[in-house]
């Protein structure tokens, strides 16, 4: 698993966030840090709960069935995956 950085994260810049553990119980549950992405194209944002089973274990957001449904539904208005960031 790659290693991430926390550069520019408010409390974290600078350390390595896969080694955090300032939530002892969120720490206890996690398998991953999942760390937002930046839209590549356009400017839309996704903002969503914390991450599910499907998101800890494949380390991206939007990974489970909410991820599916709101992926279909942006396509719907020609928005790709690549149009959003998410959060």
């Amino acid at each position: 698993m790659p290693r991430l950085s926390a550069v520019g994260i408010s409390g974290l810049a600078g350390e390595d966030v896969n080694e955090c553990i300032r939530c002892p119980a969120l720490c206890a549950s996690r398998n991953q840090i999942v760390m937002p992405t930046a839209a590549t194209v356009g400017g839309l944002l996704a903002i969503g709960e914390a991450p599910g089973e499907k998101e800890d274990e494949m380390g991206v957001g939007f990974a489970g069935q909410a991820g599916k449904t709101l992926d279909r539904l942006l396509a719907e208005h020609g928005i790709g995956r690549e149009g959003y960031g998410g959060f």
